[in-house]
């Protein structure tokens, strides 16, 4: 009997829901500028999804450090975001971001960047960027490692990632290379194969909703992003997103309520149980 009723428990288990983990480690600093276009002085942060569905955004923040690893001004706060799918890109940017590149940021209250030196976090994968001068601590508000940092940023490219955003050795020298800006906000509709899944969080389901998360404009750190015309949008934030701001939070804030359930089920162990318990029947009747 005691071995029935252990292999009765045994098999429940493996019906149990498992909850999910939350959408977020598969996110990279995938591009950094500081410098001109259409004689705009602007500088952005655009962060970019590795693999789909990574979402759980909310909570999470965007940091800059000057060249002595000192925050530079309050961290930018994200929202949960709509548009999950591979690919995908996140843009926080300065105010004159639009005017430069035509392209509205999700948050358009980034600090301005020192071309000479100095470090962004982003606290959610974590990840974090180094550049110039930058001489503060190996990992910028204890977030993450920046290894060597990478060259001055120049007036006329941007610091971007190597392998569609997914080179991630630590080292900011090595992951990064001088690209042509172009810079991209959630609600753009990522190329064909433009980011591989790094494997990093074994996600292989597929994207979410691939509406716009809207954007922001010019309005407060941590505010309700719009839709571009003064709407208030949701942003896919709900009851169970991250809220965590820890950027040293192994889980990442995975055992989000959230998240949707995952099923762990064992046909063929759930059959013997099943036959067990027939069996013991029989014997009883």
């Amino acid at each position: 009997m005691r071995k029935l009723l252990a292999s009765a428990a045994l098999g429940l288990l493996l019906f149990v829901p498992n909850k999910a983990h939350a959408a977020v480690h598969d996110i990279r600093i995938a591009e950094v500028f500081h410098g001109t276009n259409n004689s705009q002085t602007a500088s952005y942060v655009m962060l970019q999804l590795i693999s789909p569905g990574q979402t759980a955004t909310a909570g999470s923040k965007v940091t800059v450090f000057d060249a002595a690893g000192n925050e530079v001004a309050t961290p930018v706060t994200l929202q949960a975001i709509s548009n999950g799918d591979n690919g995908a890109t996140i843009l926080i940017g300065t105010s004159t971001v639009q005017a430069a590149f035509g392209v509205t940021p999700d948050y358009a209250t980034l600090p301005a960047l020192d071309p000479a030196g100095g470090a962004v976090c982003f606290s959610g994968a974590p990840d974090c960027f180094a550049w110039g001068n930058y001489t503060g601590a190996a990992s910028p508000g204890g977030i993450s490692a920046v290894g060597t940092p990478f060259a001055a940023l120049p007036a006329d490219k941007a610091a971007k990632r190597k392998g569609n955003a997914t080179t991630d050795t630590g080292q900011s020298n090595n992951d990064f290379e001088l690209a042509t800006p172009a810079p991209k906000n959630n609600s753009t509709k990522p190329d064909a194969g433009s980011s591989g899944s790094s494997g990093s969080s074994g996600s292989s389901g597929s994207s979410g909703s691939s509406g716009s998360s809207g954007t922001s404009g010019t309005s407060g750190v941590g505010t309700t992003p719009t839709d571009g015309g003064g709407k208030l949008v949701d942003g896919g934030a709900s009851s169970g997103d991250n809220n965590s701001s820890s950027g040293g939070d192994d889980d990442g804030g995975c055992n989000v309520s959230g998240d949707n359930n995952a099923w762990m089920t064992a046909p063929l162990l759930g059959l013997v149980v099943l036959g067990i318990v027939s069996r013991y029947r029989r014997r009883r009747g």
